[in-house]
Order: C-alpha cells, then sequence, then structure tokens
C-alpha cells in the first residue's frame, strides 16, 4: 500500500503566539494556504481496490439553521478516555458551503493539531457546533485546551447539537426510555444508503503503518452524512416561509435546465457524489480531494425514486405480488 506521510514543518516560527495562542498577521485560514504545515491533508492513491460509491440524494438546504452558523465536525482518536488517547483527525464543514470545502486537520503532533484546530473553529465564530455522539467531541475539546492551555471560550459559548440524541428523542424535549438510538452508520444507511470506507480495524491497521489516509476518508464521509441529515432535519421541521431554493436542481428539471449553476458529478476516483460548477472542474472531491471531471450533459446525476421492499411491511405473498406488478405499471 502507497505510503502516506505528513510533511513536518522545520524549524519554522509558529504562525501563532505562544502565549495567547491567537494567529499573528493575517488569518489563520489565510496563513494555513500560504504556509503548508503538519495539518496540510497530503492523501495519496491507495493501492487498493476500494469502493466509495455514494448514493446521497439531494438534500435541501433550508434557511433552518435557524440563520445560525453551523460547523459539523467529527474527531478520531486512539481510544474511548482523554487520559489514554490522542486526537489524530478532525475534519469541520461549515453547512454554509459545499462539502468539497470540508477542512481536515490531521497530524501526529496533538497539541500542534489541536491549536491549528481551535484557532479555525474561533475564527469561524459558530454559532453551532454539531456532531455525533457530541459529549465525546466536547469533553475532548475541554480536556486537551486545558492540557495546553488553550484558550477556547468557544466551547462553552456554541450551542451543541447532538444528532444522535436528536434521532433517539427529538429535540431538547427530555424524552427518555429504552428505545435504542442507533449507530451512526445505521443512518447513513437509512437515509442515504451510504455505507463507511473503512472499518476501524483498517483505520487502526493503516496508523500501524504510519498512514492517516484511511481514517482521513472515513472522517470526511461521518462529518458529511450527519451535516445532510441535520438539513434534512431542519428542512422537515421547519415552517413554510422559511424554505429557500434547493442546493441542487431536482431530477424534474435537469432537462430544461441550462444556466449555469450547481449540479452533481461522481468523482472518478472514489465515487462519491459532489456539487460541480456546470462546464467547469475547479473544485476537488470533499472525500479524496482528487480534482472532479468537469460536469457535462452525460455525467450529470439524475435523482432516483428509492424502490420499496414490500417483505418488510407484513403482507402476505400475493398481496406483494399485486401491490408490485401496480407498481410497475405505474411506471
Amino acid at each position: 500500500m502507497t505510503d502516506f506521510t505528513l510533511e513536518p514543518v522545520a524549524d519554522e516560527p509558529l504562525p501563532f503566539d505562544p502565549i495567547t495562542h491567537e494567529p499573528v498577521g493575517s488569518s489563520w485560514t489565510e496563513q494555513l494556504q500560504a504556509t503548508p504545515s503538519a495539518t496540510t491533508i497530503y492523501l495519496e492513491p491507495l493501492a487498493k481496490d476500494i469502493s466509495l460509491v455514494s448514493d446521497t440524494p439531494n438534500v435541501p438546504k433550508v434557511h433552518a439553521t435557524l440563520n445560525k452558523k453551523v460547523i459539523s465536525l467529527d474527531i478520531e482518536t486512539t481510544g474511548l478516555n482523554p487520559w489514554e488517547y490522542q486526537i489524530l483527525v478532525c475534519s469541520c464543514w461549515d453547512l454554509g458551503v459545499p462539502k468539497a470545502d470540508m477542512v481536515t486537520f490531521a497530524g501526529w503532533d496533538e497539541e500542534e493539531l489541536c491549536v491549528a484546530l481551535f484557532a479555525w473553529i474561533e475564527e469561524q465564530q459558530p454559532d453551532v457546533i454539531l456532531a455525533f455522539n457530541a459529549k465525546f467531541e466536547c469533553r475532548a475539546f475541554i480536556s486537551r485546551a486545558m492540557l495546553y492551555h488553550i484558550n477556547a471560550p468557544w466551547i462553552w459559548t456554541c450551542e451543541w447539537h447532538d444528532m444522535m440524541d436528536m434521532l433517539g428523542g427529538g429535540w431538547k424535549n427530555g424524552l427518555t426510555g429504552t428505545q435504542p438510538s442507533g449507530s451512526e452508520e445505521n443512518w447513513l444507511k437509512f437515509f442515504f444508503n451510504e455505507v463507511k470506507p473503512y472499518t476501524i480495524d483498517e483505520c487502526f491497521e493503516g496508523v500501524r503503518e504510519g498512514r492517516l489516509t484511511e481514517f482521513i476518508i472515513r472522517n470526511r464521509t461521518c462529518v458529511q452524512g450527519q451535516g445532510d441529515m441535520y438539513q434534512l432535519l431542519q428542512h422537515v421541521a421547519a415552517p413554510g416561509p422559511y424554505y429557500v431554493t434547493e442546493e441542487k436542481p431536482s431530477a424534474a428539471r435537469i432537462d430544461e435546465w441550462q444556466a449555469p449553476g450547481n449540479v452533481l458529478v461522481a468523482c472518478e476516483i472514489c465515487g462519491a457524489i459532489n456539487e460541480q460548477i456546470r462546464g467547469l472542474s475547479d473544485r476537488n472531491c470533499w472525500r479524496c480531494l482528487s480534482a472532479l471531471p468537469q460536469a457535462t450533459d452525460e455525467n450529470i446525476i439524475q435523482e432516483q425514486a428509492r424502490t420499496i421492499d414490500y417483505s418488510v411491511v407484513g403482507l402476505t405473498a400475493k398481496e406483494i405480488k399485486a401491490k408490485e406488478k401496480a407498481a410497475s405499471e405505474k411506471k
């Protein structure tokens, strides 16, 4: 398998004040782009045949972030207890921008990773931090802020929204019971027919061999999945006046739609679904960061209706056959 290496910073001054941990000079985002560091991601093609096909449907963006800036994020660690694990990867997606603009922080130096990550979040000034089992991320951030003496008031001033709690018991309603909340894998499969590209065992095998590639790809998939679920939740919960134009055109309009704008294309490397501008190829895949193909009439993705499995609804064999026949006649 191709080695994955991170370029270290050699004897260069840090782009932040070591006392206040505030960015020096221009914005942290500009510095990150101008001065590559150990937090910059370099992904190389994997030497194994992988299938990362995404069936994520069009997700309507509603003004339902309640006029708040929402950052979807997820961390990858080497364990479960803060006093034992190390943070290796954290991806962050501002739901107001395309998935291709997701930011990933990864590296072997935990303090450098946390300083860069915390500075980026501080600069974004989010109102909401979204995660799946958000208590894990929150505790990790608090413990690392204390450990490395990083000033991070946003941890306490942001609203923390937990997709696991929302799917398990509504929205801050105090519901309790014995119903399982389900895993992130359950919900990604249910809503989007999406499967995480790597198992945890495969990710740790990569770590043992000195790579973070598998963890990065899995992590970015989790972040986009929970972000899409959050947008779906906001879509169905928002009152009518708050609806806005869909992020991507529906299948009913694709044939008539000729003006430049956002469409859906599949990445030729990993198969992930991406937004792209018709006639241009100026974006990178949100999942594997490879260059996207030019959007043309041939590769623009059409919406597909979900087929119904009548066998799970308690019908007899005769009733199932009648339903399937009726459905086929409607096509």
